[in-house]
């Protein structure tokens, strides 16, 4: 998770310090600067002409060269053996109405292996799916998706539908969305592979187009629009 989001909000914007932080430590990244804050590092003993060292290398870079870009320093990241991911955090449904959507479930191997996977849905009460189990095996770095159709009614009110990946005798529920753009440092946004259904009470006259969901004047609703859309669309409700 970016290290700017991994405390609560506090008013409009999220704390940069921990809430039991008392004394207000001063922020590392606001004082180095986010870009020199270094995820990972070695120590490696040198010899020159009979004289031992230590020489220091933060980060861990993969380097290469790009025909157009020239040198490119890749940091090296530490992530779990296994990772899986829901498209989204939150979902709408209707109350007490026949639900029948397909949950995309995506899987990724962090390991230099194969592994064998098995992915489990762990799904709310009101809720059956085509298949709760799914084994695959996955080769070293690839990424698998799957896709498991779910269906049945919801009470109102919130509900959670989460999924895992037991490989090995290990257990994950974390994935993340990688952040990245040639002009800042690729940030991975790890989250639980958990999902919120919101089932509402809700009557509609008639099923047309609602306008004013999302404003195109605001030229930041491109990065955020199709998600909004997508979730109120599944609950019956279209721009």
């Amino acid at each position: 998770m970016p290290w700017w989001l991994r405390y609560p909000l506090q008013g409009d914007m999220f704390s940069l310090r921990d809430p039991r932080d008392t004394t207000r430590t001063p922020v590392p990244q606001l004082l180095e600067g986010a870009d020199r804050v270094e995820s990972s590092g070695t120590t490696v003993g040198l010899e020159i002409a009979g004289t031992r060292f230590d020489a220091d290398i933060t980060p861990i870079v993969h380097r290469y060269a790009d025909p157009a870009r020239g040198e490119v320093d890749t940091p090296i990241a530490f992530v779990p053996a296994v990772t899986v991911r829901l498209d989204r955090e939150i979902e709408y449904a209707r109350a007490d109405t026949k639900l029948d959507r397909v949950e995309h479930v995506a899987v990724r191997s962090g390991w230099s292996s194969p592994r064998p996977v098995t992915v489990t849905l762990d799904l709310p009460a009101g809720l059956t799916a085509d298949s709760a189990t799914r084994h695959i095996t996955l080769a070293p770095g690839e990424d698998a998706d799957l896709y498991f159709r779910v269906h049945g009614t919801l009470a109102p009110g919130p509900h959670t539908l989460s999924v895992s990946a037991t490989s090995e005798g290990q257990r994950f529920n974390t994935g993340y969305v990688t952040v990245g753009y040639p002009h800042i440092r690729t940030q991975r946004y790890y989250r639980p592979a958990t999902l919120t259904i919101e089932a509402l009470q809700m009557a509609l006259r008639t099923r047309k187009p609602v306008p004013g969901l999302v404003h195109h004047s605001d030229r930041g609703c491109q990065y955020v629009e199709a998600d909004y859309v997508a979730a109120l669309a599944a609950a019956g409700i279209e721009r």
